[in-house]
C-alpha cells in the first residue's frame, strides 16, 4: 500500500507548474482533485472497492494524498514537460526520511495516467505499460464543488 501512497503523492505533485514570467501565466490542467480509478502495483491490480476512497489534490507546488476524505501525505514536485512522456520528480518526507520518486505522466482531457517504479530507488519508467517493476495509476478529474 505504501507504493500507492507514492503514486498519489506523485499525482498530486503534478498539479502545479509555475511560470515566473509576469507577462505569461500558465494555467495548470492538473489543478484540483483527482479520483483514483485504477491502480496496479507490479502485476497486481488493486480492487475498485479499495481505490474508491483514494484521491489526490493539486495546489500550487504541493501534492496531497487523501484517503477516506482525510489528508494523509504531503509532498512537493517538479515537472519536466520537454520529454516524452512528461516527467515528474516527487519529493516527500515520511518522518525524518526524504523519499524521491521519478515518474512519468500523461493527461488526456479529464484522465491522468501516472507511472513510477514500484521500489524506492528504481528507474523512471519509459512507458505506461503494466509491469512487475512499476506502479501504474489512472485518475479522473473531480468537478470542483466550490
Amino acid at each position: 500500500m505504501k507504493q500507492f501512497f507514492y503514486i498519489l503523492l506523485i499525482v498530486t505533485a503534478i498539479g502545479c507548474d509555475h511560470n515566473n514570467s509576469e507577462e505569461k501565466v500558465t494555467v495548470n490542467p492538473l489543478e484540483g482533485t483527482w479520483q483514483c480509478k485504477f491502480l496496479s502495483e507490479g502485476m497486481s491490480e488493486t480492487p475498485s472497492s479499495e481505490i474508491a476512497a483514494m484521491s489526490v489534490c493539486f495546489s500550487d507546488d504541493t501534492i496531497i494524498y487523501i484517503q477516506d476524505e482525510t489528508p494523509v501525505m504531503k509532498g512537493t514536485f517538479k515537472i519536466n514537460e520537454t520529454n516524452s512522456p512528461k516527467q515528474l520528480d516527487i519529493l516527500y518526507e515520511d518522518g525524518d526520511e526524504k523519499i524521491q520518486i521519478p515518474a512519468i505522466f500523461e493527461i488526456n482531457q479529464l484522465t491522468l495516467k501516472l507511472c513510477h517504479p514500484q521500489d524506492e530507488g528504481g528507474n523512471r519508467p519509459t512507458n505506461f505499460e503494466k509491469s512487475k517493476e512499476n506502479c501504474l495509476a489512472i485518475f479522473e478529474k473531480v468537478e470542483d464543488t466550490y
